[in-house]
């Protein structure tokens, strides 16, 4: 038969295919690992010299492969994953995806640990507690199948639940979801080589969200206030005039300059706007960085104790080694300032690991996002940047209990969870900010950044409900709120500090990030969200411009609310004015009604009104109100004088 006689594309396609079976197979694949059609287009050319008709077949198969690699499925990559939403039903189609990620796991057969030809969607649950996932009858392909929390890139620690074989050669999988939480969903073949069409059933074995996954209860009194003012016996303390105290962390650019500072709020009805006040200050000589290293987080409660916690965001480049960890403590401490005599101490510290992909030794340490005091249960809630996990620590410095928002997991002490990877949380795992208010604790989610925005998912909020003892309890979490863009934009900064108006509205600061450890600047908000009727946080009218810089959005992530006679927000920041006259770099003070930086009450951090300190402004903390004592008379709202017997 000559060859012009035959069916030429159907020969080599046969040809082809048979090659590509032989090649695809597994016992091969153990042997010569390949990762895509090139590897294999490569491999064909070596091996077709060991055919008869070499060139030409090297040729065909060439072409072939390379043809089939063409137009990969729009969803060939988990950073592509396709966004769907609901419990129905969702077409596929592997044709020509790509094999890129090797995920062992206990589902599939022992002789090969992979998902050929994978494509992924990205889920929004609208179901609450089992779910299944299911190609079972809509394929005539051997699948398998991978859910994982949350729509980052998957790894053994975020994998859920997997299925291969649950319904002859097809595959379906049953996992725990809750509402509104983002799933990454795997789909592949078990056979190299194997592609086609199908579709993905999402069912709701429980409950959908319509039903269960109604919006909890908003706070329903916020008014308690337990955040007392320390009695540092220190002469330059002693001099403040008995009203409230606002606390800042910074940086400290220098060793031996300090991190922590308090200002004397007595006489804030007087104070100026668009202009630096002065009010006095106390920094404690052990408050510097040498001995404490850099601090994020500040939290007080109602014995006057004030605590602060390590971090490693004040980075300006990635090239600059900022972050320290002091001599008294080490990486995840937090630290405990003494009520009366202002020294520091190791009051807990959280594990921490460096992270591989960091040099910089100061910056490896991921470091503690932010901490918050409890006051209805006198405890502290932090948030540890390394795990991802939230911590409950009771009022004597020992870990109650841990959460993890990745996998909803409560553990008990402060025991390791199996599968944490040394360094930072992923992104989409990463817990900042956390507020303990009424019966839930409220924690934001560092999804994105400047540096890395994410087309498909925003920077959010989520409480999870706390029992009587303040514990954690399972399967209560919940999305409150997603972060608008900056600026009606595609991104915005994480949430690094929330706090709660007497009248149940959060007020929340971000904090500009180009990555994990390096800080940016001016692209930053301080914003405030209320509960409409049907209990959905919905973002106020009221608008908190931060300083004079670019478009107002200049805070550097600290917020705390003043519940004094005036309510105020108080909010670190940059460039609160620059050179216009003067430049101020520190805390600002807003109504809680918000206003424009014209009427913000304005502090400078170093008391140099000549100088930048760009990146270098921490969080925020205010005590509580409770008049102004001073000498002999109490200020309470109207004038009381209290005379001593014998005084007249």
């Amino acid at each position: 038969m000559k060859l012009s006689n035959c069916n030429l594309p159907g020969l080599v396609s046969a040809l082809c295919n048979g090659v590509c079976k032989h090649l695809g197979s597994a016992p091969l694949r153990k042997y010569k690992p390949m990762k895509n059609v090139s590897d294999y287009v490569s491999f064909f050319a070596r091996k077709a010299n060991t055919f008869r008709y070499p060139a030409m077949l090297a040729l065909a198969c060439s072409i072939t492969a390379v043809s089939q690699a063409q137009s990969p499925p729009a969803n060939d990559d988990f950073q592509d994953a396709e966004a769907i939403t609901g419990a129905s039903v969702f077409s596929w189609s592997n044709v020509n995806a790509d094999s890129n990620i090797v995920l062992k796991t206990n589902c599939f057969d022992a002789d090969l640990q992979q998902v050929e030809h994978d494509i992924w969607f990205c889920w929004t649950a609208t179901c609450e507690g089992q779910t299944r996932f299911s190609t079972c009858g809509f394929t005539d392909l051997d699948t398998r199948i991978q859910i994982f929390g949350f729509c980052n890139e998957p790894s053994a620690k975020n994998l859920l639940c997997c299925g291969d074989n649950e319904c002859g050669v097809q595959a379906e999988a049953v996992c725990n979801v809750t509402c509104d939480r983002t799933y990454l969903i795997r789909i592949g073949t078990t056979n190299f080589g194997e592609t086609g069409s199908g579709a993905l059933e999402i069912q709701c074995l429980e409950q959908s969200c319509n039903t269960g996954g109604e919006n909890p209860d908003p706070p329903g009194d916020c008014s308690t206030c337990c955040r007392e003012r320390p009695s540092w016996d220190n002469e330059e303390y002693q001099a403040f005039l008995g009203g409230q105290v606002g606390f800042l962390t910074r940086e400290g650019v220098n060793q031996g300059e300090y991190v922590l500072v308090a200002y004397d709020f007595s006489d804030e009805a007087n104070a100026p706007f668009n202009t630096n006040w002065a009010p006095p200050q106390y920094s404690s000589p052990d408050w510097d960085k040498a001995k404490i290293g850099t601090v994020f987080g500040v939290a007080a409660n109602d014995l006057g104790e004030v605590f602060v916690a390590h971090t490693s965001c004040y980075s300006w480049s990635g090239n600059n080694n900022s972050d320290t960890i002091g001599s008294l403590g080490s990486a995840g401490s937090i630290y405990r300032i003494d009520p009366n005599t202002a020294a520091p101490s190791v009051w807990v510290t959280l594990p921490n690991t460096q992270d591989p992909n960091i040099n910089l030794p100061g910056e490896a340490w991921p470091g503690i996002g932010n901490i918050a005091w409890d006051c209805a249960r006198n405890q502290m809630f932090a948030s540890n940047m390394d795990d991802g996990r939230i911590y409950r620590i009771d009022q004597n410095g020992s870990i109650s209990e841990t959460y993890d928002h990745a996998t909803g997991s409560i553990v008990a002490g402060a025991n390791s969870e199996a599968g944490d990877a040394p360094g930072f949380a992923p992104l989409g795992e990463r817990v900042w900010a956390v507020c303990p208010t009424d019966n839930r604790l409220y924690y934001s989610l560092w999804v994105e950044n400047i540096g890395s925005p994410n087309l498909s998912q925003a920077n959010e909020i989520w409480s999870i409900a706390l029992d009587g003892s303040g514990g954690f309890v399972a399967g209560t979490a919940v999305k409150e709120i997603d972060m608008p863009g900056l600026n009606n934009g595609s991104y915005s900064n994480p949430v690094s500090d929330m706090d709660m108006t007497d009248d149940c509205c959060l007020v929340i600061a971000e904090r500009s990030m180009q990555g994990p450890t390096t800080a940016g600047a001016h692209s930053s908000r301080v914003m405030k969200f209320c509960t409409d009727a049907n209990g959905a946080w919905v973002l106020s009218p009221d608008v908190f411009e931060i300083g004079y810089y670019n478009l107002h959005t200049n805070s550097s992530g600290g917020v705390a609310f003043d519940n004094g006679p005036d309510p105020y927000v108080w909010a670190s920041g940059d460039a609160l004015q620059f050179s216009s006259p003067d430049t101020i770099y520190g805390m600002t003070g807003l109504p809680v009604t918000g206003g424009i930086y014209q009427d913000s009450i304005m502090i400078d951090a170093d008391e140099n009104v000549n100088q930048v300190e760009k990146y270098q402004m921490g969080s925020v903390e205010v005590t509580c109100w409770e008049g102004v004592v001073a000498d002999d008379c109490t200020a309470t709202g109207t004038l009381e004088c209290l005379v001593e017997d014998g005084a007249l």
